[in-house]
């Protein structure tokens, strides 16, 4: 997805500029050499799933793999349970309970289309 080992079906963007602490912690830090960072939006997301699908059928037909309906990476749901914030990222970063929705987490009233984004980061 993010043009790591060969090419990639999107423009490399690196990370978002969105307000966000831990991901602002995450991009300035020094100490993980990530490199060939990008973010998708959600419809972008399922376009890359089936890019891949569409390339590992042509290279992988004759080995029963994939087979039609498998995703490369899950989609996220409104009802999915999330059990866990984030506040710092790292071998040793934080992280609280949580136990909700996706949907009761970003608000009945936001659509996750507009409030999810998919960030890849690659380290050396």
């Amino acid at each position: 997805m993010a043009g790591v080992r060969g090419p990639t079906h999107f423009e490399t963007k690196g990370f978002p500029d969105i307000k966000c602490d831990v991901l602002q912690d995450f991009v300035e830090s020094d100490g993980y050499g990530y490199h060939n960072t990008t973010w998708l939006t959600l419809m972008e997301l399922r376009e890359a799933n089936e890019v891949f699908l569409k390339l590992a059928l042509e290279q992988h037909h004759d080995e029963g793999w994939p087979e039609p309906g498998d995703t490369y990476q899950r989609i996220p749901e409104e009802d999915d349970r999330l059990t866990e914030l984030i506040l710092e990222l790292g071998y040793s970063g934080r992280k609280i309970p949580w136990a909700g929705t996706l949907q009761q987490f970003i608000g009945e009233e936001n659509s996750i289309e507009d409030c999810v984004l998919y960030v890849c980061a690659f380290d050396s």
